[in-house]
């Protein structure tokens, strides 16, 4: 597959150039073809401000502490992590973002045209089968190796950074795919297996609006319009994981958020997020987390 090298714009992107986002170093001027690069001052500001959809994989990573609310349609997420973390937006996503405190970061974004080439060449299979899984606030050792590399190279000479951002991109790619997409992309699993897009929609936001009350396996079923043993097969397809695991996963994450951002007693938050007691919350936490809730907090 031969791809038309022609220069990734910034305003191809979905950064907002003006007051609330100052960009401090970009690659456009290096004519880069399959990838862009901008490191960028963000100012908090209280509204919130819709960035443009793309049809390529948005990657961010904070260089200071982060304080974002973020609004994916009907799914609203406050997110407080410390630096060095990683922001991952699937291609053609709507967001809306309010910053709450001045934020340094790195954005790269990575041409659809570099992802299906990748995905072709190493996984073989067809771009149509792409499907990326937004992830925010998460930590990964490998692919912040290849974002700082990405940055460096944005204060070397275009000619000796070129064939290295060549590299850069198509690991960054393959980074991508084998972590946010992988399962999808090798088992070869038809879209007649998974959930469709309006059930995957119904069940998630059902367990966001009623993550305190008890969430049963036959409900989300009926909710899905399937059989109990279809349900967990297909939204084992589509997640990669089980509908418990997923539940037990979302009810930590809204615990974490309350704990960096309240001071609610843990008992107030073990029933925010739907766990029996105190002693079941802390039990779970532990086990995921690696650090009790109290210690998690004194961190954050």
């Amino acid at each position: 597959m031969r791809r038309i090298n022609t220069p990734y714009r910034i305003d191809q992107t979905a950064l907002n150039v003006g007051s609330e986002l100052a960009i401090l170093r970009t690659s456009e001027a290096l004519e880069w073809p399959n990838i862009s690069v901008s490191f960028a001052r963000g100012l908090p500001h209280g509204y919130e401000i819709a960035h443009r959809t793309t049809p390529d994989v948005w990657i961010a990573m904070s260089h200071t502490e982060v304080d974002v609310s973020l609004n994916l349609g009907r799914q609203k997420q406050r997110l407080v992590c410390s630096g060095r973390r990683i922001l991952l937006l699937a291609p053609e996503t709507p967001i809306g973002v309010r910053r709450q405190n001045e934020i340094y970061g790195l954005h790269v974004f990575l041409k659809a045209a570099i992802l299906a080439e990748v995905a072709s060449e190493v996984f073989d299979r067809d771009a149509k089968s792409l499907e990326i899984v937004s992830t925010f606030g998460f930590d990964d050792p490998g692919m912040r190796l290849l974002l700082d590399s990405l940055n460096y190279a944005l204060s070397e000479p275009g000619p000796h950074s070129n064939l290295k951002v060549e590299h850069l991109s198509r690991a960054l790619a393959v980074d991508v795919l084998s972590k946010h997409g992988a399962a999808k992309l090798t088992t070869g699993i038809q879209a007649s297996e998974r959930l469709t897009t309006k059930q995957a929609r119904l069940v998630t936001e059902y367990i966001h609006e009623h993550l305190s009350s008890e969430i049963l396996l036959n409900d989300l079923a009926k909710l899905a319009g399937l059989s109990r043993t279809v349900f967990v097969r297909r939204f084992k397809a589509s997640f990669q994981q089980t509908p418990h695991r997923y539940l037990m996963e979302t009810r930590i994450r809204r615990s974490q958020e309350l704990l960096a951002t309240t001071n609610a007693p843990l008992t107030q938050i073990a029933l925010i997020c739907g766990f029996a007691d105190q002693s079941h919350f802390c039990m779970a936490f532990r086990n995921a987390v690696g650090l009790s809730p109290s210690v998690y907090r004194k961190c954050t």
